[in-house]
């Protein structure tokens, strides 16, 4: 709590522990980070912060060193919002760090200083960015991607406050066609965040007519067309000038794929002056599979302010760094290569005691134990405001967090390792973990007055807290290919999350500090949360209840999922209170009573349960005969509905006649008992009774061209013969088959899909898909209608045209056929009716192989192919 001081006395405390070294880096982080944060940004305060840049405690440690130095630029950054013209005086420090970096050509450090001074906004600071991009500098540069990177977005915030040089720069790198296509994006955003006029924009739009980079078009064009949809209040004039440029822009690049780099923008505004904003930016290279950047973006609008919520950027680059070091064979492609060089080198059999697996393995094997707990005070903001009837109105808003997380663990390895990993191969390993993760948040605002006698006003209280606790077994066959999982039985009930919040109106005086009145703004019948926790659901509470007084509106609901086998239920509960009054004046709904939970409850079940078992079985196994009988019926069944399930092309025709014949020579290989590629288990143990729940098995063949696959669910117990079985086939590349059969022994129920590609000589490449049951359940064909009635609206929304057909009852089928390279025309049948659109735009073409083969060594205008 002392970095709430926010003055100079944490900072000479804070000097005073660093010179000492009395502090972890740990703890030195994170008390400096949120020191920074709360501290006054006046001049002096500004200039003491200064000395912690040339303390050797603070360049001890990489990690603090770099929260240090992006500290103080956010700290300048505030200061410079309260004092303009900003003195050079506070940022020179960074910009000395910066100069100093580019004169050693470290790109660590140039990297550091770039991202300092973006967190600065500094005006005075684009004269030394300058130094670091090429076309713009007095002198050339030659600086890796990287450090251009971080230049570049280093303008972002002073965007806002020379918005006229950021405009000269960012335009320039952007018309450099010399500069890799990463930074000229990076421009093209550092752009726009100064809301360019019409005629930039213009000039934008007549050069993305000239471009021969296909990612630069794709992503200014998605940038230009998200931005041109923004209702945001900031960007009214923008937005006018960007439906301009992508109507000029769309008949040539409005169907580029998502294989180019795009910009994604969403927003919403109401008019309440609230709005949020997500921005993704994907950015792509023609040399690499893989974005070479991406970032996240989300702001808030209230009110006229915006506030910048989350950002979140990541770096292939960034990943290199990462392995290349320690995997000699790393590439930094993200590829197959790569991930196989990375469990090389982690779980290299030969590896021994030098081996850092090896480490964790022995330290396992002693037992681990870590608790940790940490408090953060977010924010506490206070507004205290005269009045002219002589008593002052105060709006507080304090937020608080408590995280904690519990492990123990404990492993044993039969038998040990003594001289390399890979005795772990032929080793059994047992590890039994036990442990809590969780947070407490909580949220109070108050309105109302304060004076140094009494206080009256509002108070509003929230609280959510999490608790995820864990206790497990865990035993791993390697040579076996076994995994087993053992949980305990659910025995109480505890609750996982929950939300609760409620408005109070408070009163208190000095004389009696401790007689103070709270009383709920909501009228409530029910006490406390404890009685509506354990109030029976199936009892239907009579009309008083739900309506306790008039205008309030009271619903209280409880569901639950519940597990008769496994002794255990998950339930969602909820309670409001809330008056009438929220359709003329919507703040109303927020003065209430709020309670939502999620609890996990044990189960009253047939048998008590133990424990709850999983099993994995990789390798192959055989079940019992009876597995024979059932795929010999599921095969049946699947051949049946294949008769009654076709689709109309020639070529489907074809592959189903190639089927039919593979079917019955598999049926007849099918003498012995089959082996299943294994097996999965989930049953509810008890020491006095037989174990109850589910067992699943896969088997699978593969002949010539055809490749098929089973699956079978069972329910295990006593009486019972329930089950589900799947068969699935995929005939080359033309047809696939699934068919779905449950009940007992299969036989209650059933359904089947098939879909398959066709391509004639002389007409357009189709897919067709078809959904046809035989016997369901009520409830799924409850569901289905539902759905049914759903989709003219959603269809009509959407462009799609309906024509009311009579079509067969148990059948939903569907076609597509590829009209031109960048459209479909699209047929739904369903029982009632049929719906359609003729040339529906589709974003994603498929890229040929010529433009593959071009996109490697460099992208040009010509692989566009769909203007």
């Amino acid at each position: 709590m002392i970095v709430e001081v926010g003055d100079a006395r944490i900072l000479k405390f804070l000097e005073a522990r660093f010179q000492a070294a009395e502090l972890s880096a740990s703890e030195a982080l994170q008390t400096f980070l949120l020191s920074m944060n709360h501290l006054d940004p006046i001049p002096e305060l500004v200039e003491m912060a200064k000395m912690f840049l040339n303390m050797p405690f603070t360049k001890s440690n990489t990690y603090l060193w770099h929260t240090v130095v992006l500290s103080y630029g956010s700290l300048v950054y505030k200061h410079c919002a309260y004092y303009t013209p900003c003195p050079v005086d506070a940022v020179q420090p960074l910009l000395d760090m910066a100069l100093e970096a580019l004169k050693n050509g470290n790109d660590t450090d140039m990297v550091l200083a770039m991202k300092a001074l973006g967190n600065a906004g500094h005006p005075g600071s684009i004269k030394t960015i300058m130094r670091f991009l090429p076309g713009v500098a007095a002198t050339a540069v030659n600086l890796p991607p990287r450090v251009l990177s971080a230049a570049v977005q280093s303008m972002r915030l002073i965007a806002a406050r020379d918005p006229h040089s950021v405009q000269d720069i960012s335009m320039t790198l952007f018309l450099q066609k010399n500069l890799p296509a990463e930074i000229r994006m990076l421009a093209f955003m550092v752009l726009f965040d100064t809301k360019p006029s019409m005629a930039l924009v213009s000039t934008v739009t007549s050069h993305l007519q000239q471009e021969d980079d296909l990612h630069i078009v794709s992503f200014t064009y998605s940038y230009l067309k998200s931005m041109a949809r923004s209702s945001t209040p900031d960007n009214h004039f923008l937005v006018t000038a960007c439906n301009m440029a992508v109507k000029i822009l769309a008949p040539k690049y409005g169907r580029l794929s998502y294989h180019y780099s795009k910009a994604v923008r969403m927003d919403c505004a109401d008019d309440f002056l609230m709005g949020t904003v997500s921005e993704v930016f994907m950015l792509r290279s023609a040399t690499n599979f893989f974005p070479t950047e991406i970032m996240m973006k989300g702001k808030f609008h209230f009110i006229g302010r915006i506030l910048q919520l989350l950002e979140l950027g990541i770096r292939a680059e960034g990943i290199q760094e990462l392995f290349r070091s320690g995997i000699p064979s790393f590439r930094g492609d993200l590829s197959y290569n790569d991930l196989q060089a990375v469990l090389d080198v982690a779980v290299s059999p030969a590896a021994g005691k030098e081996s850092p697996v090896w480490d964790v393995i022995e330290s396992l094997k002693k037992g681990v134990s870590w608790h940790k707990t940490k408090m953060f005070l977010i924010f506490e903001v206070r507004y205290i405001q005269a009045t002219t009837v002589g008593l002052p109105v105060e709006i507080s808003k304090y937020y608080g967090s408590l995280n904690g997380i519990s492990v123990n663990a404990k492993a044993a390895v039969s038998p040990p390792l003594t001289e390399h990993l890979g005795q772990l191969l032929t080793s059994d390993v047992t590890l039994e973990s036990d442990g809590f993760v969780g947070y407490s948040k909580d949220f109070f605002l108050y309105y109302g007055i304060n004076t140094e006698l009494f206080q009256s006003g509002t108070e509003v209280k929230a609280k959510i807290p999490l608790n995820i606790p864990w206790r497990f077994s865990a035993k791993i066959n390697i040579p076996k290919k076994k995994f087993e999982l053992d949980i305990p039985a659910c025995k109480q009930e505890f609750e996982v999350l929950s939300v609760s919040s409620n408005v109070y109106a408070v009163s208190r005086n000095i004389e009696e500090p401790t007689m103070d009145k709270m009383t709920p703004m909501m009228p409530k019948d029910i006490d406390s949360n404890h009685e509506i926790v354990h109030m029976d659901p199936s009892v239907v509470r009579p009309e008083s209840d739900q309506m306790m007084k008039t205008n309030t509106w009271h619903p209280l609901t409880k569901m639950c999922a519940e597990s008769n086998i496994y002794g255990a239920g998950l339930c969602v509960e909820s309670e409001l209170r809330r008056q009438y009054y929220h359709e003329e004046y919507p703040l109303y709904y927020f003065l209430g009573y709020t309670h939502f939970a999620v609890k996990v409850a044990p189960v009253q079940g047939k048998k008590p349960v133990d424990k709850i078992h999983f099993e994995v079985n990789v390798s192959p196994s055989r079940h019992p005969t009876s597995a024979y009988q059932v795929l010999q019926t599921l095969r049946k069944l699947s051949q049946e509905a294949t008769q009654q399930v076709h689709l109309s092309s020639d070529s489907a025709s074809s592959a189903r006649g190639s089927n039919h014949s593979r079917r019955d020579s598999t049926v007849e290989s099918l003498d012995s008992t089959p082996e299943a590629l294994f097996t999965v288990k989930a049953l509810a143990m008890s020491s006095s009774e037989k174990p109850e729940g589910y067992d699943a098995a896969m088997y699978y063949t593969h002949e010539a061209n055809v490749k098929n696959s089973q699956m079978i669910v069972s329910q295990v117990g006593e009486d019972t013969n329930w089950k589900m079985c799947m068969d699935t086939t995929v005939s080359g590349h033309a047809r696939a088959q699934a068919h779905i059969a449950w009940g007992a022994e299969c036989q209650s129920y059933e359904m089947s899909m098939t879909a398959a590609t066709g391509h004639l000589p002389g007409a357009m490449p189709t897919l067709k898909a078809k959904v046809h049951w035989t016997r369901i359940p009520e409830s799924l064909a409850e569901i289905g209608r539902r759905v049914e009635s759903y989709i003219p609206g959603i269809g009509f929304l959407l462009g799609f045209n309906q024509e009311p057909e009579r079509n067969a009852k148990q059948e939903v089928s569907a076609s597509v056929v590829a009209a031109s390279a960048d459209s479909l025309d699209v047929k739904i049948r369903l029982p009632e009716y049929t719906v359609y659109r003729k040339a529906m735009p589709f974003p994603l073409p498929p890229a040929t192989s010529d433009e593959v083969q071009r996109g490697t060594t460099n992208t040009t205008r010509d692989g566009l192919g769909h203007a």
